[in-house]
């Protein structure tokens, strides 16, 4: 069953990371709390020895807790696939995991400061991003293999990370400005060339720790944006 892994680098060898479903919705457990902390959960069912339980009662429970998050607090990771360049649906998951009314239109924000209206068509059976998405999509090269993430920010705007077919930041949607990213980097990004692995003759053995991103609240893109240093964000799927 595929997943995907969104890594942020923190400090000190420390990763916080994301975990997706094969829908592009977030592993509720993993945002939830540990697996200690479920094992004292009341409403959870557990068996003679206080081991959690993982039925289907249960992951209705933990669907309902997660759905009762703040909005803010989500994340959701779509794919471009199909006839995307034009209008794009936005996946069911997305959607049914979306506290409440999803806006009508809509402003997305990359992590370069930039922002795009984006008109929202809601039909019976599907919700799909129509006007101002097929902008977005040229300005940025989306191309299919290519993923988002989103994240909302309050007041119908989404913050959104682009990843190439590879995982890595498109470094276009991270700059503040072209002018200042020299010619070959613009197109490494932009054709997103394959990765190369540098020689590594002589192995070593360091010890990284990874994390849940903290739900406070607090950890929102625009925050990370200002530890650039810091905060590098790739993907694995």
């Amino acid at each position: 069953m595929h997943r995907s892994v969104l890594f942020r680098y923190g400090e000190n060898s420390q990763f916080y990371v994301i975990i997706f479903d094969q829908f592009g919705c977030e592993e509720v457990l993993s945002v939830l709390g540990d697996y200690v902390h479920l094992s004292h959960d009341p409403e959870r069912c557990t068996d003679s020895t206080e081991a959690v339980k993982f039925c289907e009662s249960c992951k209705d429970l933990d669907e309902y807790k997660y759905y009762n998050l703040g909005n803010e607090e989500k994340y959701f990771l779509v794919f471009m696939k199909g006839d995307f360049q034009h209008e794009m649906t936005v996946p069911v998951g997305f959607v049914k995991r979306f506290k409440g009314e999803f806006p009508g239109e809509i402003k997305l924000e990359t992590r370069n400061g930039e922002s795009y209206c984006v008109g929202v068509v809601k039909q019976p059976d599907k919700v799909s991003f129509s006007s101002g998405w097929g902008v977005f999509v040229k300005t940025y090269d989306l191309h299919t293999d290519d993923s988002l993430v989103f994240k909302y920010n309050g007041n119908s705007r989404f913050n959104v990370i682009i990843l190439s077919r590879f995982g890595y930041e498109k470094a276009t949607s991270v700059v503040v400005n072209d002018e200042f990213v020299p010619l070959h980097v613009q197109r490494s990004s932009r054709d997103d060339m394959e990765p190369v692995n540098p020689p590594n003759d002589h192995p070593e053995t360091e010890t990284i720790q990874m994390r849940s991103l903290p739900r406070e609240g607090h950890t929102s893109i625009q925050k990370c944006n200002q530890h650039k240093g810091k905060s590098g964000i790739s993907a694995s799927g």
